[in-house]
């Protein structure tokens, strides 16, 4: 799922997301998501670095929580920022009834309780959906964060290829301050980051590591990088 990417850069991640400012609502989508290939409760790691749909689904559910004390030596968590997610990949084989039983076990739409003990809000939506990235069925400016794994690679011709319009899309739909969160090898960065500085992207190195999570060795690094829509002079 989600391409492949190591555990320190998944943890810049939900660190971006649960750093996200309180009492406000936030949309994030995952392009190339893939689809569930591994057991949701399969235990330990995964030697190919996928990341896990319900591992995955559980720590954005946790990065939308506080713990609050309940007046008995305990704690409830409470929302103090709604986050929807859409794991969409346009090319996955999963039929619809599959998307159906694999949203069941997202953790989506829990009803968590406000700190009055009286009321409660529900957590964001997480589902799956198809998007492709060179036309992406969303409105305009409507998304707050893009998360690309593995997705802008030579090795998915199709949106390399297409790259300028692949970016173009992705400003298209993210909101004025919205960002572009990628992995990408380290022998593509120079034409990566020339393409996007045309598409008015400021490019950020997250995390510059060596790349251990490729089906060949080949060396480099595997990179990080935080794309944000450059603000017009007038903003």
């Amino acid at each position: 799922m989600l391409g492949k990417i190591s555990w320190e850069q998944e943890q810049i991640i939900l660190k971006k997301l649960a750093s996200l400012p309180k009492n406000n609502e936030y949309n994030v989508v995952h392009l190339g998501a893939g689809y569930p290939r591994f057991d949701p409760f399969l235990i330990g790691d995964d030697p190919h670095h996928h990341l896990k749909f319900c591992r995955w689904s559980r720590e954005i559910h946790l990065a939308q929580c506080e713990k609050f004390p309940d007046g008995r030596d305990g704690y409830f968590r409470t929302l103090v920022r709604k986050i929807n997610v859409k794991y969409s990949d346009l090319y996955s084989k999963i039929i619809s009834d599959e998307i159906e039983k694999w949203s069941s076990v997202l953790r989506s739409e829990e009803d968590l309780s406000n700190p009055d003990g009286r009321t409660s809000q529900l957590t964001g939506k997480q589902e799956f959906c198809r998007l492709n990235v060179l036309d992406i069925d969303l409105p305009d400016e409507s998304v707050d964060y893009l998360i690309a794994v593995g997705l802008f690679s030579k090795y998915v011709s199709i949106v390399w290829k297409n790259l300028p319009k692949a970016l173009s899309e992705s400003r298209r739909v993210l909101k004025k301050n919205g960002t572009l969160i990628l992995t990408l090898h380290s022998d593509y960065f120079e034409e990566f980051s020339e393409t996007a500085s045309r598409q008015s992207f400021d490019l950020e190195i997250l995390d510059d590591s060596p790349d251990e999570v490729s089906e060949v060795d080949r060396g480099g690094n595997r990179m990080l990088l935080s794309c944000k829509r450059k603000r017009p002079p007038s903003d």
